[in-house]
């Protein structure tokens, strides 16, 4: 029974997405066929952890055969454990809710310059989901680089979909030239343990570091010692690129130029994730080494505190999430350098409810981009009476960011807390690891809560309809527009200044009113003629613009609102990105009368 869950769980998404590929002139098939897939590995996955808990006991599993090299054989095997189960219960829940978001979002707006490409989209969604699962249940290393590769393969395709868009290639480019470079130190530590054990099985690979650095020492010298410190380093230096941790951090932010479903699949349960699953699972490997765990917790303290500070900084709502992202997988790399099993329990706990909130998040932000056609925060104020469900999704997931109680948010950084706490009070490991820890997650959880209630204060913000109006209308104007008047032999109101209006009462104005104190341009013909009003006139623009939901003042400026959700388009969905002109065009036609 696990066996077949097994296959499930891995061949669900990857037949989606050989069969979905062709389907690039029938969407409705290629969402069938990507939601079928994804529906199939969410339901074996809860079938694995439901086997786990009731007492299945560790087993590998073939998955790909066996791969004879002539004078050895290497076994393509899947592990399945309790660890595994979660984790792929976590990317197969992910990864449906992305596909059954994209087959609404991925669909044509107003303003599309590029094609939409669903098929190859959904298609990859799907191999990329397959190769996390890989890499999360591979019992041997060579399967686990296999899943490792597809993986930063699939995320280039996936940034750069929209392709027809410079910035899009840009940033694809550089996250696969980046991922690739730190991809170097992990093969090499994958030949160094194959050099030290033997073989590339993870179980075998696992034992043998064991004996070599027997329970309760580390930093051994001699060949073993030096072999395990070169894979450490390299598995690290892996890791750093793949999860974005200093000094490999720069692909991650601008990684948000592609669709937004595909920033929650990256962030919240494949690629920068699967680093911290390696760790955890080679955790003997890195323990054996003194010199990795240290360079792995000053990198994962420095991550997190500078990524907080760019997240503190950031103007767009995408890359305030790319930078927490950043931040919090330090916060787990910072766990596993511990070299505790407390240590890797809380890394782990983390990672789940990392990818519970950050997949909210980001499916939140999808909903804000496509509705107001930006995720500037300057441009998202007032979203709070603009689209309340979407600030309500967004303020759960940075509640859950931010750690409060009793969100699993808190619970994972508390576990991390704890174990820090325990380790600086304890020789060996070094004390100073536990309190770099515990000193690095305060401040970061500081500077957590602080860009994330910035975030939500920014698009929750409540604009004053005067403030609105103030935004929107000229600084200077004086005058107010009129229609033209109809020409006639004793009215000329344009050359005339003493001559009544024809709108206008009996009285004669005054010459003040009669000639404007600033000359007024000539307009073109058939538009408004702009001139100064009189009283009656003035008093009839109040009238009309109160019927309207405006106020005016003597001068027919406007005042105010007296019933904001009637002003009409302007106020219902503003488009900060518009010109100032047009929108001066606008309030000008919505004062007219």
């Amino acid at each position: 029974m696990s066996a077949a869950l097994c296959y499930g769980l891995v061949l669900g998404p990857a037949f989606a997405a050989l069969l979905g590929l062709p389907m690039r002139a029938h969407r409705g098939p290629s969402v069938l066929i990507a939601l079928l897939g994804s529906t199939i590995s969410l339901g074996c996955a809860i079938g694995l952890v439901v086997a786990t808990w009731a007492g299945a006991s560790t087993a590998s599993i073939a998955l790909l055969g066996a791969l004879d090299l002539g004078s050895r054989t290497i076994s393509l095997d899947f592990s399945l454990t309790p660890l595994t189960a979660l984790v792929a219960l976590a990317v197969s829940a992910v990864t449906w809710c992305v596909q059954l978001y994209s087959a609404g979002y991925l669909v044509p707006h107003t303003g599309d310059t590029g094609p939409l490409r669903y098929a190859p989209y959904a298609s990859t969604i799907s191999l990329f989901s397959a190769a996390m699962l890989v890499t999360v249940g591979a019992d041997d290393l060579l399967l686990l680089l296999l899943g490792w590769e597809v993986m930063g393969f699939c995320s280039y395709l996936l940034i750069g979909h929209h392709s027809e868009r410079p910035a899009a290639r840009r940033a694809a480019l550089q996250a696969f030239l980046v991922t690739k470079l730190a991809d170097v130190g992990f093969v090499v530590g994958i030949v160094a343990l194959y050099a030290l054990a033997g073989t590339t099985n993870i179980p075998g690979v696992i034992d043998t570091a064991t004996q070599a650095v027997p329970a309760g020492q580390t930093g051994q010298t001699g060949q073993d010692g030096t072999l395990l410190a070169v894979a450490a380093l390299g598995l690290l230096i892996g890791v750093a690129g793949k999860s974005a941790q200093f000094p490999f951090h720069v692909w991650l932010p601008d990684a948000m130029e592609g669709p937004t479903p595909v920033s929650a699949l990256i962030h919240a349960a494949t690629m920068v994730a699967a680093g911290v699953v390696v760790l955890v699972r080679l955790g003997v490997v890195l323990d054996a080494s003194a010199t990795a765990r240290a360079v792995l917790a000053v990198v994962a303290v420095v991550s997190m505190l500078a990524a907080g500070i760019a997240a503190l900084c950031a103007d767009d709502l995408k890359r305030v999430l790319a930078w927490s992202t950043v931040s919090q997988i330090a916060v787990m790399l910072s766990a596993v350098s511990l070299g505790t099993p407390a240590g890797r329990a809380g890394a782990m706990a983390l990672m789940l409810a990392h990818a519970a909130f950050k997949a909210l998040l980001f499916l939140s932000a999808g909903m804000i981009a496509t509705r107001f056609e930006t995720t500037k925060l300057a441009e998202l104020s007032d979203l709070r009476r603009r689209d309340p469900l979407a600030t309500v999704l967004l303020g759960i997931g940075l509640a859950g960011l931010a750690g409060l109680p009793p969100l699993a948010g808190f619970i994972g950084k508390e576990g991390v807390l704890t174990a820090a706490e325990h380790v600086a009070g304890h020789p060996d490991p070094p004390a100073w690891l536990g309190v770099a820890v515990f000193a690095g997650l305060t401040l970061t959880s500081l500077l957590t809560a602080l860009y994330a209630g910035r975030l939500f204060g920014a698009v929750s913000r409540l604009d004053r309809p005067e403030e609105s109006l103030t935004r929107s209308s000229r600084p200077a104007a004086q005058t107010t527009s009129l229609p033209a008047a109809e020409p006639t032999p004793s009215s000329d109101v344009a050359s005339t200044p003493g001559a009544p209006m024809a709108s206008a009462p009996p009285p004669q104005p005054s010459p003040e009113l009669a000639a404007p104190a600033h000359p007024v341009p000539p307009s073109p013909a058939g538009s408004p003629t702009s001139v100064r009003p009189s009283p009656a006139e003035v008093d009839a623009a109040r009238t009309s613009e109160k019927v309207r939901g405006t106020e005016t003042d003597d001068s027919g400026q406007a005042t105010g609102s007296v019933w904001p959700a009637q002003r009409g388009p302007s106020f219902v969905q503003p488009r900060a990105s518009a010109p100032e002109p047009a929108r001066d065009r606008e309030r000008e036609e919505s004062m007219s009368f």
